[in-house]
């Protein structure tokens, strides 16, 4: 795995939003749907590390982030800005502290965006931890305890490896990002989310392809989707406010009696197809999931091979992004290395 191994492709709120409150939109929308379990590493916002400071490589950086995976207690995070002509720099926020990432994206634009708006800036990695801190918490029903995150420290137990979440792929779309790349002339694929965890780092992106398999077979679904809702709209538009919120979500629901109350024979086809995708679209996150959480449980048991990453990442293109790691040894890094400083 020289680089990132590689996969089998080449490759929504007003700025002004907080990531704390864009994870709270989130975490509301999963539970709604009945997916608790996609709420993995999305419930508190990372934090600047404290390690990263500007000017460092991106190896140091790296190796800053490493650090914190084994020994910090919350998720870190940090962005590199990389450059056409080879001046990368990590972003730090001016006053050195460690608040929230969100709150300091729009000093990163401020401070690159003449660049980016000179073609300048080749991408932005949005890089976070998943720390073994707190893991014993999310991975009780695979085995994960205190005494053995603390031998992982010591270097007496398999490590924990943990890819990106569904939460974390979600981050990719957020307007947050979306609205300023476009605004200083950058492509949304500019943006490349990175996760650092105890045995390397995730490399992460939306399938940008538009003539992927993935993503033509959800243009199709959109045209569904689109026309369920004009439908479900029109019917329900007369409809004082609260009712009319009222019936779009039992509609949503597949509440039987509203159906049959707003929908004739004819409408009816429209809204079985638009059931058959979403329980289409269920069965997907329940696999991505299960593949996925097999993949960490497996992690405490033996050192993940070429087979296990080409296995998890070829689930993680079924689901539309694409995927590849590096383990920290190809960068010279070690964190039993690193304790002995």
């Amino acid at each position: 795995m020289a680089e990132f191994l590689k996969n089998s492709q080449e490759e929504k709120p007003q700025p002004e939003i907080t990531r704390r409150e864009l994870f709270r939109r989130g975490r509301k929308a999963a539970l709604g749907a009945g997916a608790a379990w996609a709420l993995s590493h999305i419930e508190a916002p990372p934090v600047f590390s404290t390690e990263v400071k500007e000017g460092m490589s991106w190896e140091k950086g790296i190796e800053a982030f490493m650090k914190d995976v084994f020994e910090s207690p919350v998720e870190t995070g940090g962005v590199f800005v990389r450059t056409n002509n080879g001046e990368d720099s990590w972003f730090s926020p001016s006053d050195g502290t460690s608040g929230e990432i969100s709150k300091n994206i729009g000093g990163l634009f401020e401070e690159f965006g003449q660049r980016m708006k000179e073609g300048k800036i080749k991408d932005l990695m949005d890089l976070h931890t998943h720390q073994l801190t707190g893991s014993e918490k999310e991975f009780t029903d695979i085995g994960v305890t205190v005494n053995m995150i603390e031998k992982m420290r010591e270097g007496k137990h398999s490590l924990l490896s943990i890819p990106p979440s569904e939460g974390d792929i979600d981050v990719m779309n957020w307007v947050i990002w979306a609205m300023n790349l476009r605004k200083y002339g950058m492509d949304t694929h500019q943006l490349i989310g990175v996760v650092a965890d105890s045995l390397g780092l995730w490399k992460y992106q939306r399938d940008k392809n538009p003539n992927s398999p993935f993503n033509l077979e959800r243009a199709e679904w959109k045209k569904v989707s689109d026309k369920w809702w004009g439908m479900v709209n029109k019917k329900t538009a007369i409809l004082p406010h609260e009712e009319l919120v009222a019936a779009r979500k039992k509609f949503s629901e597949n509440d039987q009696e509203t159906v049959a109350k707003y929908l004739g024979s004819e409408e009816m086809s429209i809204h079985e197809e638009h059931l058959r995708i979403n329980d289409i679209i269920k069965e997907q996150k329940s696999r991505f999931y299960k593949i996925r959480r097999a993949f960490i449980k497996k992690s405490l048991e033996v050192l993940p091979k070429g087979e296990d990453y080409e296995d998890l990442i070829r689930t993680y293109v079924q689901s539309g992004v694409t995927l590849s790691f590096t383990p920290y040894q190809e960068l010279g890094l070690s964190y039993k290395n690193l304790h002995k400083k």
